[in-house]
């Protein structure tokens, strides 16, 4: 709430006594002052003024932005601070922090802890970089991952430093649908950046390298990849060859080295509030410490005369994995595309600390060539098992809750 109380700021503006000046920022911008009313709210501007190596006027300030020099003026001279912005409030919080005046300080965060809007909160990050500001990293990775879909809306967005993009590509939770859509966000930015600082076209996939890294292609579904990434401008033929093998045979050749192997899905958060009924379910009673070749098999029923069974497998590079084995028991002529939906549920003594991994994956079962495919299609991390959360008694035990949906569609060839 501003105040109306202004005669203290009157001084200024009528020209009434005005003994020193301020010339801050890079525009050099002059703002007039008091030195005793400056010195009362601070030491530093005691010292400055008045000490044994008090500074002449005008006085330079070359590292604070001239819009949170005024606001700390305002609120020195009337002892309120009136901001329009979160970004104002961090360029005041700025100002209060190099002239040590904790109670605007406090004023600021306030302020910005109930006011940052999902549109300003990229350039809020930036900002916060530029003036070595940590005190909010948490704030802003908070709004990033719980209002994702209207920060990259903004016009910030695409804009915004490759830092930046960095930032949000790296959060293991955001507002979108999926993966999909994370990598449809970061091409546009992409493509902004692209034309901004007009990269060839040639190299724009070695451009993004450090970028790609971050987005989980593994955990996209065939048809997500075949839509939307298989046209992309930012990857090479090389790089989209590699990812559609291991989405449809896992560990079928080397990812390259600018391109993630993570196939853990990112948590989403979406608008809809109305859980997803499944098909199938099957509860798998796990031995963390005794898992073998093949630990544990269900076999989905009553699917179309095809045999499904899922099992799960002993440790590879820290991680259960769990497969699918399609076996053929009929006369197929057509090529078939099996469409799975899986949710594994790593049950704790409370509901609310229950583990969930959720994926999506397509596999293309071609008879001709074989009468068995086989899909890795989620793990869960060992070492986030061993919680008390999650074992039984004493004992190496978890159980797994896993629910599926299942479509067949047949194609020609």
């Amino acid at each position: 709430m501003c105040s109306d109380n202004k005669k203290f700021l009157r001084l200024e503006s009528v020209g009434i006594d005005s003994d020193c000046e301020f010339v801050v920022g890079s525009l050099n911008e002059i703002v007039k002052g008091h030195k005793l009313l400056f010195s009362v709210a601070s030491d530093v501007f005691k010292a400055m003024f008045y000490g044994d190596l008090k500074q002449e006027s005008p006085v330079k300030v070359v590292d604070l932005d001239p819009i949170g020099f005024k606001l700390m003026k305002q609120f020195i001279y009337t002892g309120e601070v009136c901001f329009t912005s979160a970004i104002d409030a961090l360029l005041t919080f700025s100002a209060a922090r190099k002239y040590l005046i904790p109670d605007l300080e406090e004023n600021c965060i306030k302020y910005i802890n109930g006011n940052i809007q999902p549109s300003e909160v990229l350039e809020f990050f930036e900002s916060c970089k530029v003036l070595y500001i940590s005190e909010f990293d948490g704030l802003y990775s908070k709004i990033i991952q719980e209002k994702t879909d209207e920060v990259v809306d903004s016009e910030f967005f695409l804009t915004s430093k490759t830092e930046t993009i960095e930032s949000l590509l790296k959060l293991p939770c955001l507002k979108l649908e999926s993966e999909r859509e994370v990598f449809e966000h970061f091409e546009r930015w992409a493509k902004a950046e692209s034309d901004r600082k007009s990269i060839n076209v040639d190299l724009m996939p070695s451009y993004f390298n450090n970028l790609k890294k971050h987005i989980r292609f593994l955990t996209m579904s065939l048809k997500e990849f075949v839509s939307c990434v298989e046209k992309s401008f930012i990857l090479t033929r090389e790089e989209k060859n590699a990812i559609l093998n291991n989405l449809i045979e896992f560990n079928s050749e080397p990812m390259p080295k600018c391109l993630s192997l993570e196939r853990e899905q990112r948590k989403f958060k979406t608008s809809s509030v109305t859980p997803k009924d499944y098909q199938y379910k099957h509860k798998f009673i796990v031995s963390i410490d005794k898992l073998c070749s093949s630990c544990s098999t269900y076999t989905i029923p009553k699917f179309s005369n095809l045999p499904i069974r899922i099992t799960f497998t002993k440790p590879i590079d820290g991680y259960i994995c769990f497969h699918a084995e399609f076996l053929k028991n009929r006369i197929v002529d057509v090529i078939e595309i099996m469409n799975v939906e899986s949710r594994l549920t790593v049950l704790a003594e409370e509901k609310r600390n229950n583990l969930v991994f959720e994926n999506v994956f397509f596999t293309v079962l071609n008879w001709h060539n074989s009468d068995k495919h086989e899909m890795s299609f989620a793990k869960i991390p060992i070492s986030r098992l061993r919680n008390e959360k999650f074992l039984r008694s004493t004992s190496d035990i978890v159980i797994i809750e896993a629910s599926f949906n299942i479509k067949l569609e047949t194609g020609e060839e």
